[in-house]
């Protein structure tokens, strides 16, 4: 029997440290956090994420961009409904 505890959630919520153990040994496993339409990773959706997925878009993928945050409606193509999903989330 394992148990299961989440060990910490660091300040930049990138990453969550979760510690199994069957009381023997531990395995300590790190889970990448991705936040919908970050898709250049600084943890926030702006306008330079827009710009990033119509780059790619056009074929000119930026050198830092998350496929996973760029797919916002789930559809696995990065689109136009993607463009317009992640320009709603940008804060006023």
């Amino acid at each position: 029997m394992f148990a299961s505890s989440v060990l910490a959630i660091p300040d930049d919520n990138t990453t969550v440290e979760v510690v199994e153990s069957d009381w023997e040994s531990e395995v300590m496993l790190t889970i990448p956090m991705i936040l919908l339409g970050d898709v250049n990773g600084d943890g926030n959706v702006t306008g330079d994420d827009v710009d990033a997925v119509a780059k790619h878009i056009m074929g000119q993928t930026p050198d830092v961009f998350y496929v996973e945050a760029a797919n916002v409606n789930g559809d696995d193509k990065i689109d136009a409904a993607d463009i317009v999903l992640i320009v709603s989330m940008i804060p006023n």
